[in-house]
């Protein structure tokens, strides 16, 4: 974490003053399709899901380079349980961050600073002792990172490095009373895309990213740790 913090402050520190503003106002608005797979281990049992579902994204960026963006994902797929069986999983994901691109005389290369606000919740249904149990996960945390972009004609590449604090993340089984917090503790993300732009404004875009997450229950004995790794094809226009 700390490694991270301290080389985005120096691209930032070292870039900032060869760097300008973008000079033309513009919005983007996409959708999309991904697949996940999660792997991790929750109290010494592994965990392995297969998730699917779509994304919509917008982005508003000022003439001063100032960002405003939005995205909202809902997937649905399964868990395989040690049994074998497997459960029914639903999640949905809403962000807001606000931040700020910097750019060189051509705007080739862009950099963008951000921070938002993300909220996670998920529904995992399973049957245990004859009976269909829910387990709902409920996570909202801060985003902050830095987004770097390189254009290359109607090519561009990115990459997105971001850390997330979790302040509040709570798990519960109601059929069996149960209701963990977890201790507040940062998350990892890193991503890469690439997008091609027809001379129409629309664009095409395929991404890759990987987070982790950790669970360490508050005053109590159960930990978890989870592994995402997420590929989405999207379609979309700016104007």
């Amino acid at each position: 974490m700390q490694t991270f913090t301290r080389l985005s402050l120096a691209f930032i520190l070292i870039a900032g003053p060869v760097l300008a503003h973008p000079d033309t106002a513009k919005n983007e608005f996409g959708v999309g399709l991904s697949w996940i797979s999660v792997d991790g281990e929750d109290s010494g049992f592994p965990l392995d899901g297969d998730l699917d579902g779509p994304r919509i994204f917008f982005q508003h960026e000022t003439q001063g380079g100032y960002t405003i963006d939005a995205w909202y994902a809902s997937e649905d797929g399964e868990f395989t349980l040690t049994t074998g069986d497997e459960t029914d999983y639903e999640s949905s994901t809403f962000e807001v961050a606000v931040g700020k691109w910097f750019c060189t005389s051509d705007c080739t290369l862009r950099v963008r600073p951000y921070v938002g606000i993300n909220k996670f919740s998920s529904e995992n249904e399973l049957v245990a002792f004859g009976s269909t149990i829910n387990v709902n996960q409920d996570r909202l945390k801060l985003p902050m990172g830095v987004e770097f972009s390189r254009s290359f004609d109607q090519w561009e590449l990115s990459a997105d490095l971001e850390l997330g604090y979790k302040f509040d993340e709570n798990q519960d089984i109601p059929a069996l009373g149960v209701d963990q917090d977890a201790e507040s503790e940062w998350s990892t993300r890193f991503a890469v895309a690439g997008r091609y732009q027809f001379p129409n404004n629309f664009f095409i875009e395929a991404k890759y990213s990987f987070a982790r997450d950790d669970f360490d229950e508050k005053n109590g004995g159960r930990e978890a740790s989870e592994e995402v790794s997420r590929t989405t094809l999207s379609f979309g226009r700016s104007f």
